[in-house]
C-alpha cells in the first residue's frame, strides 16, 4: 500500500473510513428512529414523510453545493461547514419543542450526509487513483456503520421505548468525533497523485465534462436513483407503518 508512505496520507485515508462508518450511521438513523420520534413528538404520517424527504433533499443540495463550496473555500473548510450540520441535527432531535426543530434536524441531516459522501469518495479516489478496491474498502465501512446503528438502537430500547433518546446523544458524540477528525486531517496542500493528475487535466484545457456522453455513466445514475428511492421508502416509510400497525415489533424492524 505504497499510497499510505506518509503521515498525511495515512491520516486522511483514517479519517474518511471513520467518517464514512459515522455516515452509515446516519443514514440508517434516519429511518431506525422515525417510529420513535414519531411516538414521542405526535407526528402524524403526513409530517413524517416530509422529514425523511427532507432528509433527501439536504443530500442533493450538499452533493452539489459541497463540491463547489470547496472550490471557492477549499475542501475543508467545505466539509467543516458542512459536517458540523451532523451534530447540531441531533441536538435539535434532543431538544425538539415543535415540529420545525425537527424538520431542520432531518434537513441537517442530510446536508451532512452528503458532504461527507462528496469528500470522502473525492479525496479517497486522490489518495490511490485507480485503485477499486480502496474505493469499495469506503464504501464498505458505509455498511458497517449502517449495519452497527439498528443493533445500537435496539440495544438502547430494549429495556426502556423511551432510551432512543440516548442514540441521539451517541450520534450527537459521534458527529461531533467526525467534525474533529476532519478538523485534524491535512488540507488540500498535501493531496496525493490523483491531485497533481486533475491540475494536469486542468492545465492541458480538458473540461472533464466527456463523462455525459457514456451510457454506463446515465445508466448508474438510474440506478443510483431508484435505489434511494426504494431506500427511503422501505427503511423510512414502510417500516414505519408496519410497527403502528403491529405486524412487526419495533425491536424486530431495527
Amino acid at each position: 500500500m505504497d499510497f499510505l508512505s506518509d503521515k498525511n496520507s495515512k491520516r486522511q485515508f483514517i479519517t474518511c473510513y471513520t467518517a464514512f462508518i459515522i455516515n452509515g450511521m446516519l443514514a440508517l438513523s434516519i429511518g431506525s428512529l422515525l417510529p420513535f420520534i414519531r411516538d414521542a413528538r405526535g407526528l402524524d404520517y403526513a409530517f413524517a414523510g416530509l422529514i425523511v424527504s427532507l432528509h433527501s433533499v439536504g443530500n442533493f443540495i450538499s452533493s452539489f453545493f459541497a463540491g463547489a463550496l470547496a472550490a471557492a473555500i477549499g475542501r475543508k473548510r467545505s466539509i467543516l461547514i458542512f459536517d458540523i450540520f451532523c451534530p447540531i441535527a441531533y441536538l435539535l432531535i434532543i431538544l425538539a419543542s415543535n415540529n420545525l426543530m425537527i424538520a431542520a434536524a432531518f434537513l441537517l441531516t442530510g446536508l451532512a450526509r452528503g458532504a461527507n459522501s462528496n469528500y470522502c469518495n473525492t479525496a479517497i479516489n486522490e489518495l490511490a487513483p485507480g485503485k477499486a478496491w480502496i474505493l469499495n474498502g469506503l464504501h464498505a465501512m458505509f455498511s458497517v456503520g449502517a449495519f452497527l446503528f439498528p443493533i445500537l438502537l435496539t440495544l438502547f430500547t430494549k429495556n426502556n421505548g423511551d432510551g432512543w433518546i440516548y442514540a441521539c446523544y451517541f450520534m450527537l458524540v459521534m458527529g461531533i468525533l467526525s467534525f474533529t477528525l476532519y478538523l485534524l486531517s491535512p488540507g488540500e496542500e498535501s493531496g496525493g497523485k490523483g491531485s497533481a493528475k486533475a491540475a494536469g487535466a486542468e492545465k492541458t484545457g480538458d473540461n472533464g465534462f466527456g463523462f455525459f456522453k457514456e451510457r454506463l455513466f446515465w445508466l448508474a445514475i438510474c440506478t443510483l436513483f431508484f435505489y434511494l428511492c426504494a431506500e427511503q421508502g422501505v427503511i423510512g416509510w414502510m417500516v414505519t407503518y408496519f410497527t403502528d400497525t403491529g405486524y412487526i415489533s419495533k425491536s424486530l424492524a431495527q
